[in-house]
């Protein structure tokens, strides 16, 4: 039996690049088959699914030319085949992803039972109801899938449990389809948004992705003809957050959990801490103007209050989006009634804490729902702004 063997205690240092997301890279490779020209992908991981999905699309008739490490660009304009070699196809689970998008170039695709790691029952029932409630006829036999349409119509389409693999299939199919296809109890993932996202940039009509709705109105062709970067791994970027933690490491991030923060740019965080700075946010507002919604009004209160306490100017205090250097770690951890919500930075500043703002972009939330309906927004607002001009002020310096 393998094992791993891990000598410690060790303290973690120095930088890590994030490598782009498996689950959305083995779906973008062959969502490119839509694409009558290239594509360039960017941020690919260098791992044995990618390298099979390669493969087949190189069976196919595509043609697949690493740049780099980690890019590589697909001519997908002379496609030969619709039958998926299966001893290839076999082998790892997203081969799957290969129906939705030669049924919806082609009107055909053959491909091998998906293979892959064991994690248990995982049937591919759904996909096969997404195909034909758009169209096609399906075969299931002698360990392939053949699935086969003279036309695809866009139609409405509920997920009897929710699928990642089945939602994106389905999605790739509907790309390419006459009119508009609506999939409710659609799986919400980051790798979903992001093939949705992959698409748009090609020229899909694509909303929703993200939600437990997503809306596909089908086009003539897809364009291709640019460059996209495939997102970051938020499993890996988490792992190494989580080992720097338990090791004691010198930085801490605050990164939400519901989509709307990008793993891309923790390095420009971690940067700014290693140049002396003591909290770094992640701002939406640096380089961009805020704007005038009913959002952003408690926003710009907790934003003025702040100044008119500290003269100090903090443009967005309600992002989540964080980094803090070991001194502010020790703050939060040790200090009672000191949680890094936007008053407490009043009590920081006080301390002399350095604090630097950064321009990220942020998505759309992604997961769950927000807690501030009308009664909590107020409730928070009266918390803060008690807390910022009553409390912190006069809070002991340690």
């Amino acid at each position: 039996m393998e094992k791993l063997v891990i000598n410690g205690p060790t303290r973690l240092k120095g930088d890590v690049n994030i490598s782009g997301a498996k689950n959305a890279a083995v779906a973008i490779i062959p969502a490119t088959l839509l694409i009558d020209g290239e594509c360039t992908l960017e941020n690919v991981p260098n791992i044995s699914d990618v390298k099979l999905s390669c493969t087949i699309l190189e069976k196919l008739g595509a043609k697949i030319t690493w740049l780099t490490e980690n890019s590589l660009k697909v001519d997908t304009r002379k496609i030969t085949s619709t039958r998926a070699p299966l001893d290839i196809t076999s082998k790892f689970r997203a081969s799957y992803y290969l129906i939705g998008s030669l049924l919806s170039r082609c009107g055909k695709a053959e491909v091998g039972l998906p293979g892959g790691c064991k994690l248990g029952a995982r049937p591919i029932d759904q996909h096969i109801k997404g195909f034909e409630a758009l169209g096609a006829n399906t075969t299931v036999a002698q360990g392939k899938i053949i699935a086969e349409a003279d036309r695809l119509v866009g139609t409405s389409i509920y997920m009897d449990t929710v699928s990642v693999g089945a939602t994106i299939n389905v999605m790739l199919a509907a790309v390419l389809a006459e009119g508009i296809t609506t999939i409710d109890n659609a799986a919400k993932e980051p790798h979903v948004v992001d093939v949705a996202n992959f698409l748009n940039t090609m020229g899909a009509d694509i909303h929703g992705a993200g939600t437990d709705v997503i809306k596909v109105t089908g086009v003539k062709k897809l364009h291709g003809n640019a460059t996209y970067s495939i997102v970051p791994d938020q499993i890996e970027a988490g792992t190494f957050m989580l080992a720097a933690i338990a090791s004691k490491g010198d930085v801490v991030i605050q990164f939400d959990g519901d989509g709307q923060h990008s793993a891309k740019y923790i390095d420009l965080l971690v940067k700014e801490i290693e140049n002396g700075n003591s909290i770094v946010i992640g701002s939406r507002f640096v380089d961009e103007k805020k704007p005038f919604t009913a959002r952003m009004i408690g926003s710009r209160l907790i934003a003025g209050a702040i100044k008119l306490i500290t003269g100090k100017t903090i443009k967005d205090p309600t992002s989540g989006f964080r980094a803090y250097d070991k001194a502010c770690i020790r703050d939060y951890a040790t200090e009672m009634n000191n949680p890094p919500e936007p008053d407490t930075l009043v009590y920081m500043l006080r301390k002399n804490r350095k604090i630097k703002e950064v321009q990220v972009q942020m998505s759309e939330r992604e997961f769950g729902e927000s807690y501030l309906d009308l009664v909590n927004t107020i409730k928070y607002m009266s918390r803060m702004m008690v807390s910022i001009f009553l409390i912190q002020p006069f809070r002991k310096v340690k």
